[in-house]
């Protein structure tokens, strides 16, 4: 028998998918970038909301990640993510894109949208 996944998140398992902070899920809700249910005192992250915040698309997305290893280098992450934008702009013209950057050591594996990146793959195989 299969595990079902619940169509309601509790915040810290919607903000654990998302690869965000509690916190941070809860500022999305109050301005009204996440829609929540509200369960008595708490409020529920539907399923299909995390989908859509994660990229999750019955098409194709098409997914660019940059990073550098400092903040003295936002310049060089900037112009990373803009020559990637330019390049999917004329070479995947169409396909949903999601633009993801880090800035960290390359040796650290934690790096929040690294992570994101991983679990999106993940969860197309």
């Amino acid at each position: 028998m299969t595990k079902r996944e619940p169509k309601l998140l509790r915040i810290s398992a919607a903000a654990h998918e998302l690869g965000l902070h509690p916190i941070t899920v809860r500022r999305w809700i109050k301005a009204g970038r996440i829609q929540a249910v509200p369960m008595g005192r708490e409020v529920r992250v539907p399923r299909a909301e995390v989908e859509r915040l994660v990229g999750k698309i019955d098409g194709r997305l098409l997914i660019l990640y940059g990073r550098v290893s400092g903040h003295g280098q936002k310049t060089d992450l900037d112009i990373q993510l803009e020559r990637l934008q330019a390049w999917a702009a004329t070479s995947r013209k169409g396909v949903a894109t999601l633009v993801l950057s880090d800035i960290g050591s390359g040796l650290k594996a934690g790096r929040r949208h690294l992570q994101r990146l991983l679990k999106l793959v993940n969860s197309l195989t």
